[in-house]
């Protein structure tokens, strides 16, 4: 496979997951709000800083999603004991009923997409994704394991 094969793959793929919508499920939040949202949700207490690398994501930009989740009553940031420089992220329960609600939407997206597949391609396809996280997972680990 080439680099322009990889690269129109990664353009279809993000296609498919609405990556770079500016709205999803209607809400008026993009899919990293929403990513930010669920991470902090399955890592309940998590820095900033761990977000910024697990994320890959800029520091000012991480800033700008977290005071608009924070004023839009979803997280709340408490300082961390350990280090009054850092602060911890919770999702409050506005969050959590969100982020319940997004995980429910994000597993029927997943079910509609996958719904037509016979088990023969459902294995081939989970088989292809297990084997790129294997290949690539040893120069680009998962800081957080997903659920």
């Amino acid at each position: 496979m080439t680099i322009n094969e990889i690269r129109m793959f990664n353009r279809y793929y993000t296609s498919i997951l609405g990556v770079f919508d500016q709205q999803t499920f209607g809400l008026p939040y993009s899919m990293i709000d929403l990513r930010i949202l669920g991470t902090i949700g399955r890592h309940d207490g998590i820095t900033a800083n761990t977000l910024i690398k697990t994320l890959n994501i800029k520091k000012s930009y991480l800033s700008r999603i977290v005071s608009k989740l924070e004023k839009d009553g979803y997280i709340i940031k408490q300082k961390n004991q350990h280090d009054s420089r850092s602060f911890n992220l919770y999702l409050t329960k506005d969050g959590t009923h969100l982020n319940d609600f997004i995980e429910k939407k994000s597993d029927e997206q997943i079910a509609t997409l996958l719904a037509s597949l016979d088990e023969t391609d459902l294995k081939k396809l989970t088989t292809a994704m297990a084997t790129i996280k294997n290949i690539l997972g040893p120069i680009v680990p998962d800081n957080l394991e997903e659920d």
